[in-house]
């Protein structure tokens, strides 16, 4: 049900709904993963910001989060925003996709491209790609989805 004076759409859901759900438990999660995963990493002195480990951490989940939106506001796209009750093949598979694509896009730009970092010798890799980059939108979206259709069921 609705709070009262908050702005609905047509189906009760007011403005807000998935997507500040879907921020605070993507965030939460991302920056939990990250933080596990630095030791993978290698810091490029000509790449780094000077703020020090956890900003880092931080900037890195907020990019996660950003691609999570993206993602989740194209499988709407499909349908209505609304499918995380009843995710269909296609709109899963768009939601997975987009977000794989992107991730493998940043990984190659940031650590062949720009350089920003590099995987230590721990980091797994898939044709340059750094496995655990790509365990995190296999494993986490797939949990955020499921997380934030458990809240808005809590909220209605």
């Amino acid at each position: 049900m609705p709070v009262a004076g908050a702005v609905t759409n047509e189906r009760g859901w007011r403005w807000h709904e998935p997507w500040a759900a879907l921020v605070i438990f993507s965030a939460l999660l991302n920056v939990v993963w990250e933080v596990l995963a630095i030791s993978f990493y290698e810091t490029v002195p000509s790449a780094t910001t000077g703020h020090g480990f956890p900003v880092g951490c931080l900037l890195a989940a907020m990019g996660d989060v950003g691609i999570t939106l993206i993602a989740y506001g194209t499988a709407s796209a499909i349908g209505t925003r609304r499918w995380i009750f009843r995710p269909s093949i296609a709109t899963f598979a768009t939601f997975l996709g987009l977000g794989l694509l992107v991730t493998i896009l940043f990984e190659y730009v940031n650590v062949s491209v720009l350089h920003r970092w590099s995987y230590g010798s721990g980091m797994p890799k898939i044709a340059g790609i750094g496995t655990l980059p790509l365990l995190q939108w296999l494993v986490l979206p797939p949990i955020v989805i499921w997380l934030a259709r458990r809240h808005l069921v809590g909220t209605q």
